[in-house]
This record gives C-alpha cells, sequence and structure tokens, in this order.
C-alpha cells in the first residue's frame, strides 16, 4: 500500500490475545504521517523516545512486536519468499531509502 506520495505503508494488524495497550503502543509506534518528498523516508507521527514502552520493554520497537506486526504489501521476505514482516522503524527506512 503507497499513500498519495507514493510512499510505502506498512500494514499493521494487532495480534491474538495481546493486551490492547501493547497493540495501541505497536499502532503508535508504526504510525506514518506521511513521506519526506526529497528523501521518501518515512516521516513518524511520533518520535520513538515519545512512546513509552518500559512497562514491557525498553527497546519500543521489541514491545511494538509483541502487540502486532507491520507488513509491507508488495515486498516478499529474501529468504522465506512469504510476506516481509518489518522488525523495526529501521526497516522501513532501509526499504524506502531504495526505492
Amino acid at each position: 500500500m503507497t499513500d498519495e506520495s507514493g510512499g510505502l505503508m506498512p500494514v499493521v494488524t494487532p495480534l491474538e490475545n495481546v493486551d490492547s495497550e501493547l497493540v495501541e503502543l505497536g499502532r503508535r509506534y508504526w504510525r506514518v504521517d506521511g513521506f519526506d518528498s526529497e528523501t521518501g523516508r518515512p516521516v513518524w507521527a511520533e518520535k520513538n523516545s515519545a512512546i513509552d514502552s518500559s512497562a514491557w520493554d525498553r527497546r519500543t520497537y521489541v514491545a511494538a512486536a509483541a502487540g502486532v506486526r507491520a507488513v509491507l504489501p508488495g515486498y516478499s521476505c529474501p529468504s522465506c519468499q512469504g510476506e516481509l514482516v518489518l522488525v523495526s522503524r529501521t526497516s522501513l527506512e532501509r526499504i524506502t531509502a531504495s526505492t
């Protein structure tokens, strides 16, 4: 899925039987406001440091992964050829920088 500027938008899906606060944390972590018109990189709705994940893990990306899965439609995992599950914001930034 792309936004109107052509950026790649991750599809975020809550995991089953997960605390709703953890799901919300994951959604906040993956929320993209758009893409920079010059670099094509995502503009995150919130800074990583603004998302308090200390109740679960000090590493926000780990807590986010415990609540949701972020998949990038149209891309496949080079190892298994399955859907490309993003593990952190950095992985999306690397992909958008290379397109």
